[in-house]
């Protein structure tokens, strides 16, 4: 009802502009973002299950973001495909071919669906507009599971199978070892023979099927990184790298633990946090990988000592970590880290000094913790 001054009628006019603008701003990029204004051409798949897909998800062709999910249409009658409608940039055109093949997959461990589309050969024709694409049914994380629970099905009766064959090789051995017949004897029976030859083929063929199995499990990611934190995969190898320079410190199981335990005792605690200063003055790069590795004196069971072993090298990696956070590299990153218990075994280490750098050997009951460098 009054008049405004002209300085405060061009600072509203001002406002209004910039709300304006922003407005369409996030309009533009909101359209932009469902490809409703860019060139466009369309493409189906159809899929027996969509694993979680959703509108508005997007398209990749060979990792580059190249549309997004228009439309989901459920089955016409029970167990028949979803037909999920496509909107893909114009310029891609010409590189999705008749052969191209679409998949679902994550963009993450616990992000959205994409779609994946490989775009074929390049001697096929390209896909015409609204045409249908090539589909594989995604791989779901149960069927996974299902996978190795079958593999370790297998492993357990092939396990039975190899037993059962050892029991009979001994009861042939602890016959011949008995003067029940000859080697000789053996040979020339010809049903004697083709039991032996019966056996020995059956041990061949689970040998062969129990490290079928044995690399399936190992394979599935669960199961292997597991495998792999404990050193279980490549136990030989575990402290020889002759590709990394090694450092490190040996601590005698007795000044670390409680008698005959894996508890880190309080004498224990304070050397292992001297070692984490030493550790820390080392300045280790990030690419640097340690490995706890404990050893029992071969007096002990072998049996105990490994599982005593593998607990005192956890627990002292349980320590560290759970104590000074020794290996957290920031930003949800965690240095490589295996803890391993050789039990009574004493592999063949690096040529060279033990970790200690000393001339003498180390004792029996010991946990070693060595840093490898990876050498430019």
């Amino acid at each position: 009802m009054r008049e405004i001054s002209p300085g405060r009628a061009l600072l509203n006019a001002t406002l209004a502009v910039g709300v304006l603008a922003l407005a369409t701003w996030g309009v533009f990029k909101v359209a932009q973002r469902h490809w409703v204004w860019q060139p466009t051409f369309r493409a189906e798949a159809a899929f027996a299950r969509i694993s979680g897909l959703a509108l508005g998800d997007k398209v990749r062709l060979q990792g580059m973001e190249a549309g997004v999910v228009e439309s989901i249409q459920p089955p016409v009658e029970p167990g028949g495909p979803i037909r999920v409608g496509l909107r893909i940039d114009a310029r891609l055109h010409s590189l999705i071919r008749t052969d191209a093949v679409a998949s679902i997959a994550m963009q993450n461990a616990v992000g959205p669906k994409v779609i994946e589309i490989s775009p074929g050969k390049p001697n096929a024709q390209a896909l015409p507009d609204g045409g249908q694409l090539l589909t594989t049914e995604p791989l779901e994380l149960s069927d996974l599971f299902k996978s190795t629970r079958e593999s370790l099905n297998q492993l357990a009766s092939l396990t039975r199978e190899t037993e059962q064959g050892m029991k009979e090789f001994n009861a042939i051995a602890g016959a011949i070892n008995r003067g029940e017949g000859t080697l000789g004897k053996l040979v020339r029976d010809d049903a004697a023979y083709r039991q032996f030859m019966s056996l020995a083929e059956r041990g061949e063929k689970a040998v062969s099927a129990l490290d079928d199995n044995l690399s399936a499990v190992k394979g599935f990611w669960p199961i292997s990184s597991y495998i792999k934190e404990r050193g279980f995969d490549d136990t030989d190898r575990i402290l020889y790298r002759p590709n990394s320079t090694r450092e490190g410190q040996v601590f005698n199981s007795a000044d670390l633990f409680e008698p005959d335990t894996a508890i880190v005792s309080e004498n224990g605690a304070a050397q292992l946090d001297q070692f984490v200063t030493w550790f820390k003055d080392l300045a280790a790069p990030e690419s640097a990988e340690i490995v706890i590795a404990a050893f029992a004196t071969s007096a002990q069971d072998q049996n105990t000592a490994r599982i005593l072993t593998q607990d005192q090298a956890r627990a002292v990696k349980n320590y560290l970590e759970t104590k000074h956070r020794l290996f957290d590299l920031g930003f949800f990153r965690q240095r490589k880290v295996a803890a391993v218990g050789f039990g009574t075994r004493e592999p063949k280490p690096e040529p060279g000094a033990n970790a200690a750098g000393e001339n003498s050997p180390p004792p029996s009951n010991r946990v070693e913790i060595l840093i490898f460098t990876p050498k430019n």
